[in-house]
């Protein structure tokens, strides 16, 4: 039957919460692209200034769903480190002519009173140049962060500046808003429930940095001995130097095609050249 069909078995690649789009999200996609039209096209905005953003949680444990075995195995084993739930933030930026802008890594605070990671910590990292790292208390997104990246990424009388982000309420904040306007920066929501469709980065980018994560990650692992294995008997976790490392890794293997095509795929733009 699959065969006569034409069908195979394949794996869900994006999970939808609706059957079908209602009369308000056709409604509201039609007004982000009638605003798209205006602030991009008529506006000619350059390309290097329609910019994405978005922030995306990482597992510091990141194994394989798959691994080979004899056939007729009851149970296959394998050995990592523990906390498969511990996770961190990378917060992603790229811009419509293919370039990026730095990965920004979001550690867990070390200290609860001020919110960040202690000097002598921070004071030990080495940072590559397409990485920066912040914390929080939470390990995510917050106003403060919001704040810092607007202040570090756009200047205060920079040309006309087109951001596209998701509904994130901390994206949204007023603070954040009068801060942009200042920019002369004007940012654009993507619908609730579209960014699958609608958002560069989740469109082609987020997607294959995270394959890189994972291979980055079994590397990591395969590189470890018995010099490695805690008092208890554990693998060690990876560390926060070969997390910004590994980060670093993965966040340059994604190329300026990639980013070309998810701006295309995602119809901010309507040609790999950038033509709108």
């Amino acid at each position: 039957m699959k065969k006569r069909n034409r069908l195979t078995y394949r794996k869900a690649g994006h999970v939808s919460r609706k059957l079908a789009p209602t009369e308000k999200d056709l409604a509201e996609q039609e007004e982000f692209h009638e605003e798209l039209q205006e602030k991009v096209v008529l506006s000619q905005t350059p390309l290097r200034n329609i910019i994405n953003q978005d922030q995306t949680c990482m597992r510091m444990v990141s194994p394989y769903g798959l691994t080979l075995d004899k056939i007729g195995t009851k149970e296959v084993l394998t050995v990592q480190p523990g906390g498969e739930k511990n996770t961190f933030t990378v917060s992603l930026a790229i811009r419509a002519d293919g370039s990026k802008l730095p990965a920004v890594i979001i550690f867990k605070a070390t200290n609860k009173k001020t919110g960040v990671l202690s000097e002598s910590i921070m004071g030990k990292l080495k940072i590559p140049n397409n990485c920066i790292v912040w914390s929080s208390l939470s390990g995510w997104w917050n106003e403060r962060l919001d704040h810092a990246w607007i202040d570090t990424t756009f200047d205060g009388d920079g040309e006309p500046t087109v951001l596209i982000r998701d509904q994130y309420p901390v994206h949204k904040m007023e603070s954040s808003a009068e801060m942009l306007q200042e920019r002369n920066v004007h940012q654009i929501f993507v619908p609730a429930g579209m960014t699958g469709k609608l958002q560069p980065l989740d469109v082609g980018v987020n997607r294959p940095f995270k394959v890189f994560w994972t291979d980055a990650y079994q590397k990591w692992r395969k590189r470890l001995g018995p010099e490695d294995v805690t008092k208890s008997g554990y693998l060690r976790n990876p560390s926060r130097q070969e997390l910004i490392d590994m980060v670093s890794e993965c966040w340059q293997k994604v190329t300026s095609d990639c980013i070309k095509n998810s701006f295309v795929r995602a119809e901010i733009v309507s040609d790999e050249n950038g033509a709108p």
